[in-house]
C-alpha cells in the first residue's frame, strides 16, 4: 500500500525540514488508514458468516477453443446482503497445472480494487449470479483456486476476506482432426514376406 509507506516518509521529511504541512499530511494519512481499517473490519464482521460462494460447471472437460461457462452463485443471509462486497476477478484465479505448466503466478493475498467484480446488494435469502468463461485457448489441465469474496472500506484501501468458494478443475483436450489416407495405405502391404534366395 502506497499510503502506508508515505506516512513515515512524510513525518520524517516534515520533522527534518521543519515543514508542518508534511507532518499534518502524515497524521491525515494515518487517520485515513485507521478509519478504513475500522470500517472494513466492521463490514467483515457483519458479512463474514452471512455469505456463501458456490460454483457450478456443466462439464469438467472441453475441447480446445470450445465454449464453456461456469456459474458462480453468491448467497446472502441476514444483514450480509446489504454489506458492500466484491468478488475477485476469476480470470486471475485460473492456473495451468501439470509438468508442462509455465511458472506459477503468485496469487496476491489481497486483491486490488481494480481487479474485483462489484456485487449488487441483495435482500436476505436472495442470490447474485455471475457467468464466467473458462479459458479453453490451450490444452491442458486448469485449476480454479477458490474464489474469494471481499469487503473494502469506502476508500478501497483496506480489504477483509468474507468468504471462499470451492475450487474446480477443467481438462481442455485437443480436437481430433480427420486425416485422408490413400487406399493402398489403408489396405496395407500386399507383398509376400522376403524368402531367402534359392541357390
Amino acid at each position: 500500500m502506497a499510503a502506508l509507506g508515505l506516512i513515515p516518509v512524510s513525518a520524517l521529511a516534515g520533522a527534518l525540514l521543519g515543514a508542518e504541512e508534511l507532518v499534518l499530511l502524515a497524521f491525515a494519512l494515518c487517520a485515513l488508514l485507521l478509519s478504513g481499517l475500522v470500517q472494513s473490519a466492521y463490514r467483515a464482521g457483519v458479512a463474514r458468516t452471512n455469505w456463501r460462494v458456490g460454483i457450478e460447471l456443466p462439464t469438467t472437460e472441453a475441447a480446445v477453443g470450445g465454449h464453456l461457462e461456469m456459474s458462480v452463485t453468491l448467497a446472502a443471509a441476514g444483514r450480509g446482503g446489504v454489506t458492500p462486497v466484491r468478488l475477485e476477478d476469476p480470470d486471475d484465479c485460473w492456473e495451468r497445472v501439470g509438468r508442462a505448466a509455465p511458472a506459477k503466478r503468485a496469487r496476491p493475498r489481497r486483491p486490488s480494487p481494480t481487479h474485483v467484480v462489484r456485487v449488487p446488494q441483495v435482500q436476505s435469502g436472495a442470490t447474485a449470479q455471475f457467468r464466467i468463461s473458462v479459458p479453453t485457448e490451450r490444452r491442458g489441465v486448469f485449476a480454479l483456486a477458490g474464489l474469494r469474496l471481499w469487503c473494502f472500506d469506502s476508500f478501497g484501501l483496506i480489504a477483509q476476506r468474507v468468504a471462499v468458494g470451492p475450487s474446480a478443475t477443467v481438462v481442455v483436450h485437443p480436437v481430433p482432426a480427420p486425416v485422408e489416407l490413400r487406399d493402398e495405405v489403408l489396405r496395407g502391404d500386399g507383398g509376400t514376406e522376403d524368402n531367402p534366395q534359392q541357390p
